[in-house]
């Protein structure tokens, strides 16, 4: 399937990581609005870039980004940078470390993250990404920090 016509499906939740296998438990939430969800993993930023503009037409917009903080062509946050002028203000761009690292975070909050997330990935956690509650702002920095414990920061 070309990148195209895979993207023009897309429902909302973007994943960029080359460990794809890392986001199995998350592919398995419920919706909270009881709407499908589609999820579409790219495994490098470019792949993602080679289809913007496919998703800028996109009726239904992205709600979630999950990016890793290092892709194998390209920083995590130089994409999820080139991706806020693609977001909307509702979209959320969340960066995902492999390990916890506190520059990391620093970078997470000064690209405007929602949020700085670190693997193991546990489902609770996507609730709290995805609700309406949690005030976000790109231009704030004010992210939240989800530890492997599960614990915000």
């Amino acid at each position: 399937m070309s990148d195209e016509r895979y993207v023009r499906s897309m429902n909302g939740i973007v994943v960029v990581d080359d460990e794809p296998v890392d986001y199995a438990s998350m592919l398995c939430l419920d919706s909270p609005g009881g709407t499908e969800l589609n999820y579409h993993i790219f495994r490098s930023g470019r792949a993602v870039l080679r289809v913007l503009p496919s998703l800028c037409g996109q009726s239904v917009p992205i709600s979630l980004c999950l990016i890793n903080t290092r892709l194998p062509d390209m920083s995590g946050f130089d994409l999820l940078q080139m991706l806020h002028t693609y977001l909307n203000s509702h979209s959320r761009g969340v960066m995902v470390g492999s390990n916890y690292c506190v520059e990391d975070e620093r970078a997470a909050r000064q690209y405007g993250a929602a949020f700085y997330i670190c693997k193991p990935l546990q489902k609770e956690w996507f609730d709290r990404i995805g609700s309406d509650s949690v005030q976000h702002s790109r231009d704030s920095g004010s992210g939240s920090v989800l530890s492997g414990h599960g614990g915000a920061r």
